[in-house]
């Protein structure tokens, strides 16, 4: 059923592209993909932003958007940049006013965001090959 395509971000985070109801188009996880690009779906609760709430400020760019649409904004991300994991640290290195947002949601009661919402992250493990102390 999932037909492949050859999108750059297709290509780059193994997702299938599909149409679905209504024709809107959903990207899903390809089942062969391997190591760093491979996401995990991680409850919301679990999520540990690098940056603390004050660090982020306010970003009402984010706080304007519906739960589906913050939902959206990390599953299908329109310029390709998924939340991402530090596999050392289990920090965030990438998308972390979009978490801090999510967190927020997922403890507000007028919310449909919960801390158990699964959204895809993506490992990464930094080369530190040029550092001799590790």
């Amino acid at each position: 059923m999932a037909n492949p395509q050859c999108a750059i971000l297709a290509a780059t985070t193994c997702y299938y592209l599909i149409q679905v109801a209504q024709d809107i188009p959903q990207l899903i996880y390809n089942d062969d993909c391997e190591g760093d690009s491979c996401p995990v779906e991680t409850p919301i609760d679990d999520l540990s932003p690098l940056h603390s709430p004050d660090t982020i400020g306010d970003r009402p760019d984010l706080e304007g958007l519906s739960d589906q649409d913050l939902l959206d904004s990390v599953r299908n991300p329109e310029n390709g940049d998924p939340l991402r994991e530090n596999t050392n640290t289990g920090n965030l290195v990438d998308g972390n006013s979009r978490a801090q947002e999510l967190k927020d949601r997922a403890n507000n009661p007028n919310s449909s965001i919960t801390g158990d919402t699964t959204v895809p992250v993506f490992p990464h493990t930094p080369d530190n090959s040029g550092f001799w102390d590790l």
